[in-house]
């Protein structure tokens, strides 16, 4: 590809020296330069798609649990000491906006974490809890994530691997915000 870019100089020629009937002349010419890959050209299959996309209501003092229900497993091994189910990491990505269902209730958000080989939690009494993040199934859960006591404005996404690999990139930056 032509495009007289040269570091970042736009139209900036490239000085090349070339013999030219035995005389070794510089001579401008414009330099090839690799196409440019944005996060929007992808190859093909490794991207994240919305699993689901929807209202988390809880219900009084109820709990509401996601499933990794058409996940596909990747060909990474599982790095944590418990491979009962799996051998294999499962991942995915989450973002969850949850509201307290009445004010001073506790409101509590747990997950299944590879990364930390286990369940963490937070929450308690607060009135509002915001995440989003990435990690992949740990094999002694059976669920993605689980909510207590979330109100009817909690929402959420989740996006799994189209090919059950890793894609490389996270839709949108992790982010935790907790309100008391």
């Amino acid at each position: 590809m032509k495009t007289g870019f040269i570091q970042a100089f736009v139209n900036l020629m490239k000085p090349v020296s070339y013999p030219y009937h035995g005389i070794i002349s510089p001579c401008y010419k414009q330099s090839d330069i690799p196409p440019y890959i944005g996060p929007d050209m992808k190859p093909v299959g490794e991207e994240w798609v919305i699993a689901w996309e929807g209202q988390i209501y809880a219900g009084p003092k109820g709990i509401r649990t996601f499933y990794y229900n058409g996940f596909l497993y990747s060909s990474d091994p599982h790095p944590c000491a418990d491979h009962r189910t799996c051998d294999k990491n499962m991942y995915y990505f989450a973002e969850v906006y949850l509201w307290q269902r009445e004010y001073g209730e506790k409101l509590v958000l747990a997950w299944s974490s590879g990364i930390e080989c286990g369940l963490p939690w937070i929450g308690n009494k607060v009135l509002y809890i915001y995440k989003a993040w990435f990690d992949y199934r740990f094999c002694g859960d059976s669920f993605l994530f689980w909510v207590y006591n979330a109100g009817p404005s909690s929402y959420g996404r989740i996006w799994k691997s189209l090919t059950g690999e890793y894609p490389g990139y996270y839709p949108f930056p992790q982010k935790e915000i907790i309100r008391v």
